[in-house]
């Protein structure tokens, strides 16, 4: 059933969790955040220095709402922030607030360090994310990650006694477009130019402005949607590693594309007179893009695959409604496809697709699986062959079990 998309215009801001833990497994991996790490890299700073790789599942952790991608901003009221200051400073000393809080304090102005005041509920370390003895703002460029806050992070939690007290982290969760998890996959996708990289995002979020939420209820997406030609996986059955879906055990969703379907419904549209046939399709996959990039398990690396189903097709295939779609999608969603999957496609007429699909770019051509194994399609969606059965199309139109969601 068609709904409403919720996919924000625009992203909204980060929000924070406070969990305790008492005495016993915490239930968390970490994953520490490096200088190398394309997160830490620009302008629009990723504050923490250790994300959530993992979540035990029936741990503390897990019971308090923890989730893979979530940043671990303080602990305990102190927190561990790469907020560059102005200056760079000695070595912090612990005082106290008003409120009781521990805060971390240096000499140096703190005018840019957003330093603890009365009433704030955390407090800050101005040395954080500051290298030493160089213009700062050249080290908010690059990116640089003082590691030794890292360490005192780590010792903050184990040297905690949890018998005595809770230990409470303090979480902080961003929407997966949000421009502080988005700007390192801009970055990437310009080869870390700053100049091409800002106008790139700055396209992107007028695009998002002018072009979401995507309305499922109008009377030609949901036209769209119940043709057969698009739909999604969000949880596909298997709860498998993929290949290269290595942050959780949880396969990333992906998106089903019916060349057959789509082309036969655009066909249909023009001969009713309607040339917004195609523009209607792109909608519609813009909002199943959303949809999955909302699922996928980890925000700060949200990845979608594309399985483009060539059955039935034959000596009809076009790609004018496919490059519309990957005009939109490499525009605005860079760095989030896992993978590009054309099936059943032999390997005697494997080098034609390529050749037909030129106009994708280098980066993308590296994600291409072109196979006429469904295992091999199975392989990497973390689908079970025995579930999906011999028909991919039928399989894609009905809930066959498992944690699927198909649209």
């Amino acid at each position: 059933m068609a709904s409403k998309s919720s996919s924000p215009a625009l992203a909204l801001g980060p929000s924070t969790l406070d969990v305790a833990f008492d005495a016993g497994t915490l239930g968390l991996q970490l994953k520490r955040l490096r200088s190398s790490d394309p997160l830490a890299t620009g302008t629009a700073l990723i504050p923490c220095y250790a994300f959530i790789n993992d979540v035990v599942k029936g741990s503390q952790g897990d019971k308090g709402g923890v989730k893979v991608g979530d940043g671990v901003i303080a602990i305990s009221g102190v927190e561990f922030s790469r907020k560059a200051p102005a200056l760079t400073f000695s070595a912090p000393s612990p005082t106290k607030t008003p409120g009781g809080l521990t805060t971390i304090v240096s000499e140096g102005n703190l005018a840019d360090s957003n330093s603890s005041s009365e009433g704030s509920d955390f407090v800050h370390v101005p040395n954080a994310g500051v290298n030493t003895g160089t213009n700062t703002s050249n080290s908010q460029e690059l990116g640089h990650v003082d590691e030794s806050s890292y360490e005192d992070l780590m010792v903050a939690i184990k040297s905690h006694d949890r018998k005595e007290s809770p230990l409470v982290i303090t979480f902080q969760r961003y929407h997966w477009s949000s421009d502080e998890l988005a700007w390192s996959r801009f970055l990437t996708a310009r080869d870390f130019d700053l100049v091409s990289s800002k106008a790139m995002i700055k396209q992107q979020q007028l695009w998002r402005k002018e072009n979401l939420p995507v309305d499922r209820l109008d009377p030609g997406i949901v036209r769209v949607l119940n043709s057969g030609g698009v739909g999604s996986v969000l949880h596909p059955p298997a709860l498998i590693t993929s290949p290269d879906n290595d942050d959780t055990s949880t396969p990333n969703p992906f998106l089903y594309v019916n060349l057959a379907s789509i082309q036969s419904l655009n066909a249909e549209m023009l001969a009713e007179g309607n040339e917004n046939g195609s523009d209607l399709i792109v909608k519609a996959f813009v909002s199943l893009t959303e949809e999955c990039l909302d699922a996928s398990p980890n925000p700060s690396a949200p990845k979608v695959s594309q399985l483009i189903d060539l059955g039935s097709i034959g000596l009809n295939f076009s790609p004018s409604i496919l490059k519309q779609v990957y005009q939109v999608f490499e525009s605005n969603y860079p760095e989030t496809l896992n993978h590009f999957i054309i099936y059943p496609v032999n390997r005697f007429v494997a080098a034609g697709i390529y050749g037909v699909l030129s106009f994708i770019n280098e980066k993308t051509r590296k994600k291409f699986i072109v196979t006429d194994r469904i295992e091999v399609v199975c392989e990497h969606l973390g689908l079970r062959e025995d579930e999906v059965g011999p028909d991919l199309g039928e399989f894609m139109r009905t809930k066959s079990g498992g944690e699927e969601k198909c649209k």
